[in-house]
């Protein structure tokens, strides 16, 4: 239950900024804004925006915390550490061919390919977690 709960607001913390943004609650918007200042680049054509407001990460990152939150609610299917590192690589190889294809020019920024690589990447671990909760 611990980890459901936490993956609810995991989840659902990136798009308070813009909506509090929108209501005019810039403070409280900035302070759920700043763990991501610290972790991510923001940069402007990289990130997607809601209610006219930038969210608090570009949207790789936001696949990165999805991901791993869906992955702390569902908690499934996690087999153990051989198929976690197995499913990581193969998503770190298309998340690295999609950000080196995107550098190179290949083509233009698909938020939704940032989106679903770091997702990919992130929720085994959000899984590995789950169980991890479990069996203690």
């Amino acid at each position: 239950m611990v980890t459901r709960t936490l993956g609810a607001i995991i989840v659902l913390w990136p798009i308070a900024p813009p909506l509090l943004h929108y209501l005019g609650l810039h403070g409280v918007a900035a302070a759920l804004e700043a763990p991501w200042a610290l972790t991510c680049h923001r940069i402007p054509d990289r990130t997607l925006h809601v209610l006219g407001w930038a969210m608090p990460m570009c949207s790789r990152c936001m696949g990165l915390d999805v991901g791993f939150a869906l992955g702390l609610i569902a908690g499934a299917p996690y087999r153990g550490p051989k198929l976690m590192w197995a499913w990581m690589a193969v998503a770190l190889v298309l998340l690295l061919a999609e950000h080196y294809t995107q550098e190179w020019g290949l083509h233009p920024i698909w938020h939704w390919t940032r989106f679903v690589t770091g997702a990919l990447l992130a929720y085994p671990i959000g899984t590995a977690v789950t169980a991890l909760a479990r069996s203690r």
